[in-house]
């Protein structure tokens, strides 16, 4: 009996190694696409809004790469934004986003350096990123690297 399992154990340890380089073979591909990935995540952001003020702006039509994005957008703090998000939170999307953009609520940062600071969250924006919050509860609680429980934005439900 001792037999089979030993031949069962190798067994099991060869799939487990051929899976497990199919999987980083697959994870290697997609590292190598990782900037390709991101330029395309950017340009379609700037695609989405380049019928708002602040694409309208910086000439978010005339974007079509990551050196165009450098050359028209400036490097910006919050307090640059303020005044769009200001008026976001009074009902002007189109301050900051393109047609069709939806404002479902205002992540509110935890006001470490300052006042806390609103963040619009859209519905293509939880669109995009729910897959990967799903992803993260699946794996359990968050926890810094110090061990600690990792803090979450509170959101605000805007109106409409």
């Amino acid at each position: 009996m001792a037999g089979h399992s030993k031949l069962f154990d190798k067994l099991a340890a060869k799939v487990a190694i051929g899976h497990a380089r199919r999987v980083y073979e697959r994870f290697r591909a997609a590292t190598r696409r990782a900037v390709a990935v991101q330029e395309d995540v950017l340009l379609s952001r700037i695609r989405r809004n380049a019928d708002s003020e602040l694409g309208r702006r910086y000439r978010f039509d005339r974007i079509s790469s990551v050196d165009d994005f450098v050359r028209h957008v400036p490097l910006m703090d919050y307090e640059a934004h303020r005044p769009y998000i200001e008026r976001v939170k009074l009902g002007d999307l189109r301050a900051m986003f393109g047609p069709g953009q939806r404002v479902l609520m205002f992540a509110l940062t935890s006001g470490t350096t300052d006042q806390p600071k609103y963040i619009p969250v859209t519905e293509d924006f939880l669109d995009e990123y729910r897959p990967r919050v799903e992803r993260l509860r699946d794996q359990g609680p968050a926890r810094s690297p110090e061990g600690d429980p990792a803090r979450y934005l509170a959101g605000e439900l805007a109106d409409g």
